[in-house]
């Protein structure tokens, strides 16, 4: 039994669920500052909002795209009943950084209540792959 279980924390994806577990080490220098403050401005400019719930047992994040206080464009997201909210959060914030990255938005403000999440994204050293996913600079 432990063999099997040190065998499934190498995979990414476990029964069609992202695993937590899964650990990657990247070099430091190979990753994006993720700098993160309490956020107090008005809705100037491009801004996504994230956010992650858990609900009678029910799971689900989204996130909405502003800009100058329109909406633009929303992403809703059904996750597996025993996700966690974090990781709802999580995933949140990685589908909105692909929208970014699919659209060409170039730099634009994300907005997160998670602050679990958002102290992962500045660590200099994390092991969840999710994260570094994120965190990852391809440019």
């Amino acid at each position: 039994m432990a063999r099997q279980i040190r065998s499934n924390k190498l995979n990414k994806i476990i029964d069609d669920k992202i695993s937590f577990e899964y650990e990657k080490r990247i070099q430091p220098w190979k990753t994006l500052k993720i700098d993160w403050n309490y956020y107090m401005e008005e809705m100037k400019g491009l801004m996504i909002f994230t956010d992650g719930s858990k609900m009678d047992g029910r799971v689900g994040c989204a996130f909405v795209v502003f800009y100058n206080k329109t909406e633009l464009d929303y992403r809703k997201f059904r996750l597996n009943d025993s996700s966690t909210v974090f990781m709802a959060e999580v995933i949140a914030i990685q589908q909105a950084v692909q929208y970014v990255k699919a659209n060409d938005l170039g730099r634009v403000n994300m907005i997160s209540d998670s602050r679990s999440a958002l102290m992962a994204l500045s660590a200099v050293e994390e092991a969840r792959d999710i994260i570094n996913n994120i965190k990852e600079y391809k440019g």
